[in-house]
C-alpha cells in the first residue's frame, strides 16, 4: 500500500484524494481523513504483533467511514490482515451481506 500511495502522489492523483487508515487488533480505530504522505507515515508505523485479529471491528469501522464519504466519486477500500479473525464474531452490513468467522 505504501508503494501504491506513493504512485498516487507521483501521478498527482493524491492531491484530489482522501485517505484513511483503520488499524485493528481487538478493536479498530479510524485514522483519517489524512493526506497521502500522512497515510504513508501511518502505514510505516503499523505492526502485526497485537495478539488479536478482529475483522468485525475493522469492517464495522470501514462501513461507518464509507457511509459518510461523498457519493459520485470512486471510493476504494483495501482490507489487509496478518491472519485469520480470532475475535469479534460476524459482521453484517446494512444490505444484509455478512462476514462470519470460520
Amino acid at each position: 500500500l505504501i508503494s501504491l500511495t506513493q504512485s498516487l502522489i507521483d501521478e498527482g492523483i493524491a492531491d484530489d484524494s482522501q485517505f484513511s487508515i483503520i488499524p485493528f487488533a481487538s478493536e479498530a480505530t479510524l485514522q483519517g481523513p489524512v493526506s497521502a504522505t500522512e497515510a504513508i507515515s501511518i502505514l510505516e508505523g503499523l505492526s502485526g504483533d497485537n495478539g488479536f485479529t478482529n475483522f468485525r471491528a475493522a469492517l464495522e469501522t470501514a462501513n461507518q467511514f464509507f457511509s459518510t464519504v461523498p457519493t459520485g466519486k470512486t471510493n476504494i477500500g483495501y482490507f489487509l490482515s496478518d491472519g485469520f479473525s480470532t475475535t469479534g464474531g460476524e459482521f453484517r452490513d446494512e444490505d444484509g451481506n455478512y462476514y462470519r468467522r470460520q
